[in-house]
């Protein structure tokens, strides 16, 4: 299909694709701009109607990325009906897979290393995830007291803490990953289903 025949959304996701593609393959350094109109056959100004720079081509590879994983731990939420359950349910589903693809891998450490260097992308990626995690906490807290209403929960336990200790949990999964890179996906859901083990030992009615 020649380039003057697409439509402005397939042009973005050719662009997207192809900046994806360059950067897994060769770093952030090798996703040149005019190596990515020449591959994905559009020229320097459709590029930059889509990104203003390199680093918003970055973000925007991201977010496309985040939204994918979002709406994924969204309907694996949806799909568990068990209050205390969902929690084991989140945290498996936050597990990174990207290790599978190497570069892939490297792309997100070193997004997230750029992101801390440059505080516009750094801002910028704050305002983008914040508003996922504070909608993904708050359904988490829905789930919680729906298990206190139904007796599954212990009645005195505190919703946010038990949110807040899911969440950590998450993180350190997170950091896990990232500076282990021996440890794989699976050991980490082993780990994972060990902690909600002990957690749920605590937070259960008695009756459950």
């Amino acid at each position: 299909m020649s380039p003057k025949t697409r439509n402005p959304e397939d042009r973005r996701e050719i662009i997207l694709d192809t900046a994806m593609q360059l950067w897994i393959e060769k770093g952030f350094e090798g996703m040149r701009l005019d190596v990515v109109a020449k591959k994905a056959r559009v020229s320097k100004g459709t590029l930059y109607q889509v990104a203003d720079n390199k680093l918003d081509l970055a973000f925007l590879i991201m977010q496309r990325r985040f939204d994918s994983d979002f709406e994924r731990i969204r309907l694996a939420l949806s799909a568990c009906e068990d209050p205390v359950e969902i929690l084991r349910r989140a945290l498996h589903d936050l597990i990174p897979t990207v290790r599978e693809d190497p570069g892939a891998y490297a792309m997100e450490i070193e997004f997230f290393a750029m992101a801390m260097r440059h505080p516009h992308l750094g801002r910028r990626v704050d305002e983008y995830i914040t508003p996922h995690i504070d909608q993904f906490k708050a359904e988490l807290s829905h789930w919680v007291d729906l298990g206190i209403e139904k007796g599954s929960i212990r009645p005195d336990v505190d919703a946010k803490i038990l949110v807040d200790m899911t969440h950590a949990w998450g993180h350190l999964m997170w950091h896990e990953w990232i500076t282990h890179k021996e440890v794989s996906p699976d050991e980490l859901r082993r780990r994972t289903d060990h902690f909600m083990d002990l957690l749920f030992r605590n937070v259960r009615a008695e009756s459950n």
